[in-house]
């Protein structure tokens, strides 16, 4: 089996440099402007490796009526962080179903039917990820089974951490974000407000960080990371991922598994230039891990916020204090409502709150009322998040149920005074109380 350890690096250096800042990959520099105009892509954290398994003609043995093992494989890469199966064919008939776990069997997922759908997949479909270097594959059936039922046709491989040394990251000074359940009793809004965060591995190979919003079963992610139909249905949306307590690690990627709620999804509704993409899970899972309620007015310059996340596809944490000098309280605030947005789209929400590759699509939430204000999506300090008043005005009557708190706050009232260069016709209407020129054709100076 060939890896491409060698090149991985220089190619991904050279495929990725254009858009490693707007990745979350911030630099101590500023920013071109030309990086700032096209859309970021996810985290890549994996690659396929191309194989072909078809599973055999099988008969059942003469007057069994016994479930049976009618194909195994193992799909191992060495030192992998996770493997993924990519299946290319999956027509399965009434009594017989396929299991994809871990050696062990403390994660499986079974599949049934065409797999994920109605219908084949034109594509094929990429199924559950296992940590670990090794995934196994097995078909069960009650009945006969023509031979080429299953094709896998490869599966992704997680890079090793290792790898990934070279990334440049949006830590704000040192990175004060901290394990998710560090925040379990001191500040048990902000950890149950983080329950409705999911990671999400996208296609197999990449990831990013979407939330339940509304009480319907809606996540919300950003649209450079899911941006159409085959996407959405190639995602594992995975929640509760996160240490067992305070103490243990989850700097690595998809480290603490959580519960894999879905691995398909339905596109609601996407934005590019608003960087959001709504994606309807086929099971509603807020009952189980809440959700969350978007601030129709938005974010209020100065005020505090929080960022639960899952940077670099680890296990989830809270971006709660900040060290940069920005932060006078000690904690992470909203710097500004109209940064320089990363692409397209309004003036963004600016924070020195710390994020990494794999934050994009976070929640950036209000400390006072636990309201989501922005969408983060791209970093480079100060990090950088779509304005949730925008995204809420897109939506339109696609706006899950019970996801909005308020209403959109009145236009502003006409300034007081006239700037420089206006029309005015006395000195009163001037804000410098200069308004001069000749009747009719007066301007402020």
């Amino acid at each position: 089996m060939k890896t491409f350890r060698l090149l991985l690096v220089p190619v991904l250096c050279l495929a990725l440099a254009p858009t490693l800042l707007a990745q979350d990959g911030g630099s101590p520099f500023d920013e071109p402007s030309f990086l700032r105009l096209a859309p970021p892509g996810p985290k890549q954290v994996g690659e396929e490796v191309r194989l072909r398994y078809a599973s055999p003609d099988f008969a059942l043995r003469p007057f069994s009526k016994r479930l049976e093992l009618a194909w195994r494989e193992e799909l191992y890469f060495p030192g992998a962080s996770y493997v993924a199966p990519h299946f290319e064919r999956f027509e399965l008939p009434r009594g017989a179903w396929l299991v994809v776990r871990s050696p062990d069997g403390s994660r499986r997922w079974t599949y049934r039917g065409f797999g994920k759908g109605d219908a084949p997949a034109e594509d094929g479909f990429w199924g559950i990820h296992v940590a670990g270097d090794k995934a196994i594959v097995e078909l069960w059936s009650r009945v006969p089974l023509a031979a080429g039922a299953v094709v896998i046709d490869g599966f992704a491989r997680g890079f090793e951490d290792e790898v990934f040394a070279f990334e440049p990251k949006a830590i704000c000074g040192v990175d004060d974000s901290l394990e998710a359940k560090c925040f379990q009793s001191s500040e048990p809004t902000i950890y149950d407000r983080g329950r409705a965060v999911a990671r999400l591995l996208i296609n197999g190979t990449s990831l990013c960080t979407g939330w339940l919003v509304g009480d319907e079963g809606h996540v919300m992610t950003n649209n450079h990371c899911i941006s159409n139909q085959n996407e959405a249905g190639n995602t594992n949306y995975e929640f509760m991922a996160e240490g067992g307590n305070c103490q243990t690690d989850c700097r690595s990627s998809l480290a603490c598994p959580g519960q894999i709620v879905a691995t398909s999804g339905t596109l609601i509704q996407a934005d590019n230039a608003l960087d959001y993409a709504l994606i309807l899970l086929p099971t509603n899972p807020t009952a189980d891990f809440g959700f969350l309620q978007m601030r129709a007015g938005g974010a209020v310059v100065d005020e505090r916020i929080y960022i639960p996340q899952h940077p670099g596809g680890w296990g989830k944490r809270i971006a709660v204090a900040s060290s940069a000098a920005q932060d006078q309280s000690g904690f992470c605030e909203v710097s500004s409502v109209d940064a320089t947005p990363c692409f397209g789209g309004p003036g963004d929400t600016g924070y020195f709150c710390d994020t990494r590759g794999g934050s994009s699509g976070s929640p950036v939430l209000a400390f006072a009322d636990h309201l989501v204000v922005s969408l983060h999506h791209c970093a480079n300090c100060p990090n950088r998040g779509v304005p949730i008043e925008a995204v809420i005005a897109d939506l339109g009557a696609n706006l899950p149920n019970n996801s909005v708190v308020g209403n959109p706050p009145p236009p502003p009232p006409p300034p007081s005074c006239q700037p420089k260069g206006a029309s005015c016709t006395q000195d009163a209407d001037c804000c410098s109380n200069k308004c001069k020129g000749k009747p009719g054709s007066k301007t402020c100076k």
